[in-house]
């Protein structure tokens, strides 16, 4: 077993290079001792290098690890499990496996990890920086293999010990091997470092154990996996993203172009307007594009703090998970705060909101920006995004004239206007300000940043209840009228809209779509109006999949992680998931329930436009309900207007010159 008697690069670029495959699997399955030290950790990166794990747990080998105390809940709890109980339970459950395959068992990254602990392979250690607010966090990359005759290959570079630094991330490592005698003193260098960081031996770095972090309250916890910028960039060195000096920021290829220059374009735009919205298609990046305005105003120190605002937890979620490893790389580093669901960290941002990003949902934002004085509102950059849901009766109400004096103010939508609603769009013009940027979901098929996809509208007619139930809202406006309490235009169009969403004469069409298209349920949402109009689908469903379920408001939200994770195949909901999510395997979606307004179809049929790095040649489907055209009516009904956009759509090709 000799390192050496591997071909080593002394550069691996994920341009050229498979980090995996061609570096970290080839390595470990030589080496007898692993050494690595990183600011960010995920037990995902077990999975990723399970081979050269097995070889190197199979030969006794051993992994020392430092990290920065920034984990996940999960990691912290599998380490705690590992160090502290010893299970055998789990230590039993993985010897059995040991000799079947590591890979398959390293799929329970969790018990993997406490196993790995349990058993003395792996020694983790955290490294604290001794003066935080000098010196920021502990951000070093640095990785030593070892064999039994002392051979020693040393790397550095910017990825991370995770999934996502491993596979995702455009990465690249310096490469320094000992038996070359160009770079040895190099290589017996780093080692020679990483042996001083373990021993606690390095100035203004404490390394500590795990249990000594945990009782002194330094862990930090953050999602499980470092933030994924935005579908597509993966593997693609002109539209990837690096790490220079501590911030994310954008490589110098991605110049004009390229598929991605629209970011590029949308950020020098707000810079030089201070003001207004993005208006950027679903999948186009309008989350990356606003981080990077986010890290730029703090690099030129023209921003103290940051306030991002939304509806529903999963988009906050969402938010939280991009920014944690932004806020930490900035000079100066910002902490986030949360205030949704079960965090109320707002009250730590009004008493000291200097290099702070609060995460806010929209209900409780009017306190907080009534709380802020005119220093603070000066030096703010404050983005609501999904900005359109900004100008709902209620936000003009608790929201009017508290967003003056915020000098930085940033609207992120697929779809800003209101359509139907002059007064909201109105109200987030004069509060937000108007759309400085678009960039279409026609301008993103061409560049091939989103799917081309197929569209297959189904027509249906009115069964005889539907005529009933729309006779009955015409009654009921009637009345009102007659009552002096006439209906507004838009209680009107609701209640014609929930007819047409309800009908129960799309459930006959929906059953024969499937019988002749049983692949459509594959990575497939599909949206219903309501649980009781979800249940009617569910029994035509299962003859074809029994790997699905339902996701309302009040189930448990686990269902979404499965469904991202690909354990179900199929998930049955409604309005709640169309905003905020992100499953780049999704394939189609099925609008069972479709609205007037674009709004909600594109916010819909954007889930499964979004390209898949694990499937380069994806092409996505739209099946959609469409109502027969009544002769009677020389304008075209919402459906028919639909179906024509959605068919235009449908046909829109990438160019050929667009990667």
């Amino acid at each position: 077993m000799n390192l050496r008697d591997l071909i080593i690069q002394d550069e691996y670029r994920s341009d050229r290079n498979n980090l995996i495959q061609d570096f970290y699997i080839p390595c470990l399955e030589k080496a007898t001792v692993y050494r690595r030290a990183v600011g960010f950790f995920s037990s995902s990166s077990m999975a990723a290098a399970a081979r050269g794990l097995t070889a190197l747990i199979r030969a006794g080998g051993k992994m020392q690890l430092v990290a920065s105390p920034c984990l996940s809940e999960e990691d912290a709890e599998a380490i705690a499990t590992g160090l502290q109980q010893r299970e055998q339970v789990i230590v039993n459950a993985i010897l059995r496996e040991l000799d079947q395959e590591f890979e398959k068992i390293v799929q329970d990254r969790l018990a993997s990890l406490a196993w790995l602990l349990a058993q003395g392979v792996l020694e983790i250690k955290l490294a604290v920086a001794k003066n935080i607010r000098r010196q920021g966090i502990y951000h070093e990359k640095l990785g030593i293999f070892a064999d039994t005759n002392n051979i020693i290959i040393a790397f550095t570079g910017s990825v991370n010990e995770s999934s996502t630094g491993l596979i995702d991330n455009f990465e690249c490592i310096d490469v320094f091997c000992s038996w070359n005698l160009e770079v040895k003193n190099r290589a017996l260098r780093k080692a020679e470092n990483f042996q001083r960081l373990w021993d606690n031996d390095t100035e203004n770095v404490e390394v500590i154990g795990f249990p000594e972090a945990a009782r002194r309250s330094l862990l930090r916890l953050c999602p499980d996996r470092q933030p994924e910028w935005e579908p597509g960039l993966p593997h693609n060195p002109k539209s990837s993203v690096s790490e220079v000096k501590g911030q994310y920021s954008f490589n110098s290829t991605q110049a004009s172009g390229n598929s991605w220059e629209h970011q590029t374009e949308a950020i020098e735009t707000f810079l030089q307007h201070r003001c207004g919205i993005l208006e950027m298609a679903t999948g186009t990046g309008k989350t990356r594009t606003a981080l990077q305005i986010f890290q730029q105003l703090v690099s030129k120190k023209d921003i103290d703090s940051v306030i991002i605002t939304a509806i529903g937890t999963d988009l906050l979620e969402q938010w939280v998970r991009q920014l944690y490893s932004v806020a930490s790389n900035l000079n100066p580093r910002f902490r986030v705060l949360k205030h949704y669901g079960q965090y109320h960290q707002k009250d730590e941002y009004e008493l000291d909101p200097k290099n702070s990003v609060l995460v806010i949902s929209r209900h409780g934002l009017r306190n907080v920006l009534r709380s802020l004085n005119y220093p603070t509102r000066s030096r703010l950059l404050l983005v609501h995004d999904e900005v359109h849901g900004l100008g709902s009766p209620a936000n003009i109400e608790e929201l009017e004239g508290l967003s003056d004096g915020i000098t930085y103010r940033l609207g992120l939508s697929a779809t800003p206007e209101r359509e139907y609603d002059q007064e909201g769009t109105e109200f987030i013009t004069k509060n937000v300000g108007s759309v400085i940027y678009r960039f279409s979901l026609e301008d993103a098929i061409r560049r091939g940043i989103l799917c081309e996809f197929d569209y297959y509208p189904i027509e249906y007619e009115q069964s005889e209840e539907d005529r009933q139930r729309i006779r009955s809202v015409y009654s009921q406006k009637a009345a009102r009228q007659a009552e002096g309490k006439p209906m507004s235009d838009e209680e009107f169009w609701t209640a014609l809209a929930r007819v047409y969403k309800t009908s129960p004469s799309k459930i006959p069409h929906f059953e024969k779509f499937l019988s002749q298209h049983p692949e459509i349920l594959e990575r497939c949402l599909v949206f219903v109006e309501d649980r009781q109009y979800g249940e009617q689908t569910l029994n035509i469903i299962h003859r074809y999949r029994h790997d699905f379920h339902t996701y309302y408001a009040e189930d448990d939200r686990q269902k979404l992680v499965d469904f991202a994770n690909g354990k179900i195949s199929c998930l049955i909901t409604c309005h709640r998931i169309s905003q905020g999510i992100d499953i780049q395997s999704l394939k189609s979606v099925i609008l069972l329930s479709s609205a007037r307004a674009k709004l909600e179809t594109i916010q819909r049929m954007g889930r499964c436009l979004r390209k898949d790095t694990a499937n380069p040649h994806k092409r996505a489907a739209v099946v959609d309900f469409v109502r027969v055209q009544d002769e009677e009516m020389q304008e075209l009904n919402t459906d028919q207007l639909r179906k024509q956009w959605l068919t235009h759509l449908s046909q829109i090709k990438r160019k050929v010159n667009q990667p």
